[in-house]
This record gives structure tokens, sequence and C-alpha cells, in this order.
């Protein structure tokens, strides 16, 4: 059985409090400008990774920004690929896990860390932090790759994403 599900972009659930609304708005245009087959191919090949939360709820992990962007420019569904279930643990152990595996960035747009109970629960609540969309510009260039624990940036290493400002995406 492939881990590759469809869902309705309205039901995710994101794992962070900000995107670049500028790196949205370009994906948007991008989506918006494909006819409905070429957007459903463009999601298809493009899935979202994410966690089966409490109550079979569905949290994207990354992407959030293509999520964002095909929400704005009515893509209906999209496709995701499950990293994990777990759907049958309670709230507080499901963030405790997320925490642990670095798929959850409670930060804001100035960078302080808040609870999780801040992380809006759609996507189109998601706030602007325009650094988010140079960080994505930067590394669409070669400036840093993305990992899930650091980044390496004109060949230094930075703090985990935890501790300094949060610009995966």
């Amino acid at each position: 059985m492939s881990n590759i599900k469809e869902s309705a972009i309205h039901e995710l659930h994101p794992t962070q409090i900000t995107v670049g609304m500028i790196e949205v708005r370009d994906k948007k245009k991008h989506l918006a400008s494909l006819k409905h087959q070429e957007q459903r191919d463009f999601m298809q090949s493009h899935p979202m990774p994410a966690v089966i939360g409490p109550g079979g709820k569905l949290y994207i992990t990354d992407h959030h920004h293509l999520g964002r962007a095909a929400f704005e420019a009515g893509v209906v569904t999209g496709f995701f690929e499950v990293e994990a279930d777990l759907s049958s643990y309670s709230l507080e152990d499901f963030w405790k896990e997320m925490n642990k595996h670095l798929w959850v960035h409670p930060l804001d747009e100035h960078g302080v860390r808040h609870s999780y109970s801040a992380i809006p629960h759609h996507l189109e609540k998601l706030v602007d932090d325009t650094y988010r969309s140079l960080a994505g510009y930067v590394r669409n260039v070669g400036g840093y790759d993305k990992t899930p624990t650091a980044f390496i940036c004109v060949g230094r290493l930075l703090p985990p994403l935890h501790s300094h400002r949060g610009f995966a995406s």
C-alpha cells in the first residue's frame, strides 16, 4: 500500500505559525496559471509530508507555502506522503512526538517560540513572516541546504532550528 494519500486542502492542519506570503503569492500565481488537470498533476508530483494525528487529522510537516498557495488558488485536493500515524496518541503526547522528530515549529514572525496551541488550525490562518520568503529564495539559489536539524549556510553550520530564527518551510 502506498503511503501517498489524497485529501482536501482545507482539511490540512499546519505544524507552524508562519509562512512567507511573498513566496506563497509566487506559488499561487503558478498554480492559478495551470489548467485543472495540470494543477492536479503538479500537486501529485509534489506530495506534502504529513502525519496523521489525533482524531485522524492530517498535519503537514513541510511545504506549508505550497499548501497555503494551493488553498488560495482554489485547488481543492492535494497529495500527501504519510510520515507517521500518530492517531492513537493523546494530543499532549502527539505534540511531544512531533517535537521529538522536529516536525513542529511554533515560532512566530519574530522568531519567538510559542505553545503548540498557538499554531493555527488551518492554512489560511498562517501569519506572514517576510524573512521566510527571503530564506526560501536564498535556499533556492544555493545559499543553504535545508535539513531537519540545522542549516548549512554559506559553508557555516547554524544552530538547530528551534534555537534560532525559524526559516524552514
